[in-house]
């Protein structure tokens, strides 16, 4: 990797909340420098406990961050997930696939196929990465 370019940690579900952990490490010395995070489906709590919230992962984010989930994930309220990213350290920005659940998946009584929101959530994760890349803070264009 050229020096400069920017490196992200990210990932879906448990990779997601590992990379978390990393990411909040870091100002404990144990973990990873990074220019921002990338959740996709985080696990906030074990489906129908909801009353157990796991942001501990959570807890020194100091990068930017950006959080897919999807309107039916049973790991991830957007309802229970919204008030905590504005106590992280740095931005987040919170992209939630209307109808997906935790993949992402699109039921298929939509009438769309299971997996069109993918491209969406791409597009978001390309556009967070330029942000940063770039020197913009999340959501300038």
């Amino acid at each position: 990797v050229p020096a400069g370019t920017p490196l992200f940690a990210g990932g879906k579900s448990l990779g997601g909340r590992v990379a978390a952990e990393l990411v909040s490490r870091q100002p404990e010395g144990d973990g990873i420098e990074v220019a921002g995070l990338i959740e996709l489906g985080y696990p906030l709590h074990a489906p129908g406990r909801k009353d157990r919230s796991n942001v501990k992962p959570l807890r020194h984010i100091d990068v930017p961050s950006l959080f897919c989930v999807g309107s039916r994930d049973v790991f991830c309220d957007v309802e229970l997930l919204r008030p905590i990213l504005p106590t992280l350290l740095a931005e987040a920005e919170l992209f939630v696939v209307d109808g997906g659940d935790h993949s992402m998946l699109l039921p298929r009584a939509s009438g769309r196929e299971p997996e069109a929101a993918y491209p969406e959530v791409a597009a978001r994760v390309a556009t967070f990465i330029q942000s940063i890349r770039y020197g913009n803070q999340p959501g300038e264009h």
